[in-house]
């Protein structure tokens, strides 16, 4: 007759962090400030995805900031800086932990765009002084009450002599000697400068 039963053989599939997802930026997102970032939902390995963790450093070698934890598939990452290069990496979470990093993807913001304005207010009655308004916008203006616009003169368009200073979007002097020249320059908090058209 037949034996006794074997043992009960069971194969099991034991779950595993996820893997890596797929990252990129999306070009037609990217303005001065801003960018979004998407990527693909990956493997999960036996266990549901739960969260994505994206981080993003300035090219190529600045320290590593989580941006964004959440279950969107993409971000849209604000407060960037104008003309500067980013690098951006996603992992994928799921109950037995995070997986590894994606490789990273890379985006550069827009160059500072800055709409200067300087125009005389008043002629003073002697005739021989001018009330000068110097006022801007850029395409970064979350920094432009930080930005320092500067009144400058000129006898040449060579040598240029500050005048007037002050951080914010307007400056106002009253100047002499009108037949001298005149411009609005506009310094960004990171180094950049834009000048106006010369008055």
């Amino acid at each position: 007759g037949l034996g006794p039963w074997s043992n009960i053989c069971q194969e099991t599939t034991l779950a595993d962090v996820p893997e890596a997802p797929t990252v990129a930026v999306e070009e037609a997102s990217i303005t001065a400030v801003a960018m979004e970032v998407h990527w693909l939902e990956p493997a999960c390995r036996g266990a549901p995805i739960d969260a994505y963790a994206l981080e993003q450093r300035r090219a190529p070698d600045g320290a590593w900031e989580e941006v964004y934890l959440g279950t969107a598939l993409r971000d849209v990452i604000k407060h960037l800086h104008p003309s500067t290069s980013y690098d951006f990496r996603v992992r994928a979470r799921n109950a037995i932990g995070f997986g590894e990093w994606s490789e990273p993807c890379s985006g550069e913001t827009q160059p500072w765009e800055v709409d200067a304005r300087l125009r005389p207010e008043n002629l003073l009655a002697d005739a021989d002084s001018i009330d000068l308004l110097g006022t801007f916008d850029s395409n970064d203006a979350e920094r432009d009450a930080d930005c320092l616009c500067r009144l400058e003169t000129s006898c040449d368009k060579q040598t240029w002599d500050k005048v007037a200073e002050v951080t914010g979007q307007e400056v106002r002097d009253i100047l002499g000697n009108l037949n001298r020249y005149f411009r609005l320059v506009i310094r960004h908090p990171d180094g950049m400068e834009r000048t106006s058209k010369l008055l």
